[in-house]
């Protein structure tokens, strides 16, 4: 046979390396979803063969919260905010009024300036204690205790101050 009757030989460059062999693909597990099922079985066969320690946990912490919720001394906290306003500005009809809210009239401010001293008015402190007996008050019961010799009007305006 002569050199041309052969099929030729292919050669590879001398720099190729064979690439790896591609890892085999996973075999389908069809029953996958029914071991996920079974697995759920076995944790809730877990959690019922343990239910009276899981109830005594929940019912531990709950009576535990509950107990501390109850024992403790309640706090009340409370804001107020006080607005002043005058009683029905749109019940005003005279020329002036109306011109003097286009100007910029100060007899708003002066209005509320004036509320303002009525609060801060010793009159109206010495109203608030009387009508809501604040003599007898715990917090106030410590001035009287502490100024024995002084008679009920410096005591009173003590408490106004």
């Amino acid at each position: 046979m002569s050199n041309h009757d052969q099929t030729p030989m292919v050669m590879p460059p001398p720099n190729y390396h064979a690439l790896p062999a591609a890892p085999p693909l996973p075999a389908i597990d069809y029953n996958h979803e029914m071991d996920q099922a079974r697995s759920l079985q076995v944790y809730l066969h877990i959690l019922m063969k343990r239910k009276w320690w899981v109830i005594a946990t929940f019912l531990t912490i709950f009576l535990a919260t509950a107990l501390y919720t109850f024992m403790r001394t309640p706090i009340y906290r409370t804001t107020a905010l006080l607005q002043i306003t005058q009683d029905n500005p749109g019940s005003q009809v005279s020329v002036d009024d109306k011109l003097s809210r286009l100007t910029g009239s100060d007899s708003l401010e002066k209005f509320q300036q004036t509320q303002y001293k009525i609060l801060e008015s010793q009159s109206l402190a010495l109203r608030v204690i009387q009508d809501l007996n604040l003599k007898d008050h715990a917090d106030f019961k410590s001035i009287k205790t502490n100024n024995p010799d002084k008679s009920e009007t410096e005591i009173e305006s003590i408490m106004i101050n």
